[in-house]
């Protein structure tokens, strides 16, 4: 189990106790009384471990302690403590956890401060966070929710222009995080609509870096369409933020890369690797994942649409070798593409392990690109079906991608 999970576990563990409205004392009483054990301990023992539970710091690994949970909450045990389950619920528990949304209060034509845009600010950040761990079908309508929030204030509140700039900055944000999860849940018409609204509020707001982000998602989503987009995207925000200029450069590379351009591909990725070196920590939060895993992946993955698996599967693999399983869908993502390297090395049984592997994190996961990255390399692979490995791995597949389709 991930940090990451076990964090997840906790939270779950703690709001379902609060919803009941239980203190950690009661919790453990209804704990001890439900554990199947003549020898079990004495009730501050129990006080002792509901605290650790609920920290995050200590899983509960007995599967007495489980059962008993799940008992006392009257639910499932693999509901309960099941990964994508756990972090699925986290997007309810959001709004236990950010009680009393910033606009709740305001009413038409009230002044709105600095102070407001702070907290969605911040509220922002957090749900941003989501996008690690969940797929776009879980998150979309929870960000698109936060977008029409604020696209409420600006049209009802009053507010000075730099206030007015702020809140239309971060109508950009939103826009191209709802955009990015109906991307990545298949529902490409709202997707670009999103993009679209994006890149007018980051227009309205003088921000140059969130226009160009903007850009460069509709390009990403367009592939070898969009790479004179993608150009345009970092010429656009060319004085941004050191980091903000590597995101923009290495997605500018991959619409090339997929356009079947290595020349600018190998310069791009340059410029993006130079962009990041320069960085010193000005990034604003939406580019702040970028890092030098991020640009090797990245780096990795336009080599592969290359078909050049001599540059492809090192940078792949030494990045995938750091990248924590908790980032599920990017990683199975990621697998797809050291998967296809493989291929084109005629590496067919590491290319089986790799997509068996990205699979496995994909179950669950409510993004239809893992699924659409799986199709896709099993077509190339039919040549191989008569190796043991090829015809095991597309019985599996078989079996995974009518699960996944129906889930």
């Amino acid at each position: 189990m991930t940090t990451a999970e076990q964090r997840a576990i906790a939270a779950r563990l703690k709001a379902e106790r609060e919803r009941r409205g239980w203190g950690q004392r009661k919790m453990a009483r209804f704990l001890r009384d439900a554990v199947n054990d003549p020898q079990k301990p004495e009730l501050p023992s129990f006080v002792t471990y509901v605290k650790r539970w609920e920290s995050g710091k200590v899983p509960v690994t007995d599967s007495r302690y489980r059962t008993a949970y799940a008992a006392v909450f009257g639910m499932d045990e693999n509901e309960l403590f099941g990964r994508r389950e756990v972090i699925a619920a986290g997007v309810g528990m959001v709004g236990l956890l950010l009680t009393g949304h910033p606009v709740d209060h305001l009413t038409a034509g009230r002044r709105i401060g600095m102070s407001t845009v702070d907290r969605l600010r911040e509220r922002a950040v957090r749900l941003r966070n989501l996008d690690d761990y969940l797929g776009g079908a879980d998150t979309y309508r929870l960000y698109l929710a936060e977008l029409e929030a604020t696209q409420g204030l600006l049209n009802e509140g009053a507010a000075g222009e730099t206030v007015r700039r702020e809140l239309l900055a971060l109508v950009a944000e939103q826009a191209q995080q709802a955009g990015w999860a109906a991307f990545d849940a298949g529902w490409h018409d709202i997707a670009a609509a999103l993009y679209e609204t994006a890149r007018a509020a980051a227009v309205d707001a003088d921000d140059a870096a969130l226009e160009g982000n903007s850009l460069a998602y509709r390009a990403y989503q367009m592939g070898a369409d969009g790479a004179d987009m993608a150009t345009a995207s970092y010429e656009i925000a060319a004085e941004a933020p050191c980091r903000v200029r590597a995101l923009l450069l290495e997605r500018a590379a991959w619409a090339h890369a997929v356009a079947g351009r290595p020349a600018e591909t190998d310069r791009l990725l340059g410029r993006a690797t130079e962009a990041l070196a320069a960085d010193r920590g000005q990034a604003p939060h939406w580019a702040s994942w970028v890092d030098e895993v991020e640009l090797q992946i990245m780096a990795g993955r336009c080599w592969t649409e290359l078909h050049r698996p001599l540059r492809a599967v090192p940078a792949l693999e030494s990045a995938l070798a750091r990248y924590d399983d908790s980032h599920a869908r990017d990683k199975a993502l990621y697998l797809t593409w050291l998967g296809a390297a493989y291929l084109d090395g005629r590496e067919i049984e590491r290319a089986c392990v790799a997509i068996g592997r990205a699979m496995e994190l994909a179950t669950g996961v409510a993004s239809v690109r893992p699924r659409q990255r799986v199709r896709v390399l099993l077509g190339r692979m039919s040549p191989y079906r008569s190796t043991p490995e090829v015809a095991d791995l597309m019985d599996r597949a078989h079996d995974w991608l009518t699960v996944s389709s129906t889930s």
